[in-house]
């Protein structure tokens, strides 16, 4: 598995969102529990062009969280640790961080290829909204 794709998966196995996922770093995680706390920004720098920032605050206060790391979820980060093991943040390609936009696309492609619906990794964090509310998780 390539390095996109484990952060697609951890998305679904923890429920974050994907501009958190693209500012997680490997000191985010601790024991079984996922701090997340910093988040992916863009905006149109003075030369209007786009530029991509992790800011060290969530997308709302309530998005400053822990989250409690299942053991699919400890194996994914273990898999990332593997392929990226002296990176600042977790998901970083050729010295340089991955930013949100590569997994969306990755997603994209991923459900071309598998012949079902296009979904955004917006769809990940409401799945696992669901599984759970299955799951009587309150």
């Amino acid at each position: 598995p390539t390095i996109i794709n484990l952060g697609i998966l951890l998305a679904f196995q923890t429920g974050i969102r994907v501009g958190e996922l693209a500012a997680l770093k490997h000191t985010d995680v601790q024991g079984n529990i996922l701090h997340v706390n910093k988040t992916e920004v863009r905006y149109r720098g003075a030369d209007n062009r786009y530029v991509f920032e992790v800011r060290e605050s969530a997308k709302t206060d309530a998005g400053n969280r822990e989250v409690i790391l299942g053991s699919d979820a400890l194996q994914t980060i273990k898999a990332i640790k593997k392929l990226n093991p002296f990176g600042e943040y977790m998901f970083m390609k050729d010295g340089s961080r991955i930013k949100e936009k590569a997994f969306s696309v990755k997603i994209t492609k991923i459900c071309r290829y598998v012949g079902i619906e296009e979904r955004s990794m917006h769809k990940a964090r409401k799945t696992y909204a669901t599984k759970l509310i299955n799951a009587s998780v309150k």
